[in-house]
């Protein structure tokens, strides 16, 4: 996780909300115009040089932490906007992997497993499982292939 000074100050996350909105926009213009190919949420750690630990504590912080204000009014975090963008940015992601051409045919397989595991700290989408019947399962055992030997056998 990342490190949070005592005043709540995340170290590794350098960005102000003004250079992270930059940020967000440069990366899905470079996406619209095809420079970049196959956006995802580890792309985008990578594009902004910050691990997604650190930008999933700056979401948790900037959406938990509120103080009362002396007043009694409520405080929001100074993360809380960059939170906010990030995640949109983490939704806008998960979107790419499911809408984005760049990520049919071969690549569909590698979509697919990086929604399993739930980059970005989106959930986890699985494959759908039947349900289970509630009724016991009819196990029919055949002795001697018509024998007339075999129906006392069963018996």
């Amino acid at each position: 996780m990342a490190d949070v000074a005592d005043n709540g100050k995340i170290y590794e996350f350098p960005y102000t909300f003004d250079d992270l909105s930059a940020k967000i926009d440069e990366y899905k213009k470079l996406t619209n115009d095809g420079t970049i190919t196959l956006p995802s949420w580890p792309d985008w750690c990578a594009y902004i040089d910050v691990d997604s630990d650190v930008l999933e504590e700056v979401i948790a912080t900037g959406l938990s932490r509120e103080s009362r204000a002396k007043n009694g009014q409520v405080v929001k975090s100074a993360y809380y906007s960059r939170a906010v963008a990030l995640k949109s940015m983490r939704r806008w992601c998960e979107a790419q992997l499911v809408s984005n051409p760049n990520w049919g045919g071969k690549m569909s397989v590698k979509a697919m497993m990086l929604l399993k595991q739930g980059f970005g700290g989106a959930r986890k989408y699985i494959d759908e499982r039947s349900p289970k019947s509630n009724t016991p399962a009819k196990i029919t055992i055949n002795f001697g292939d018509g024998d007339p030997r075999g129906k006392k056998a069963g018996k």
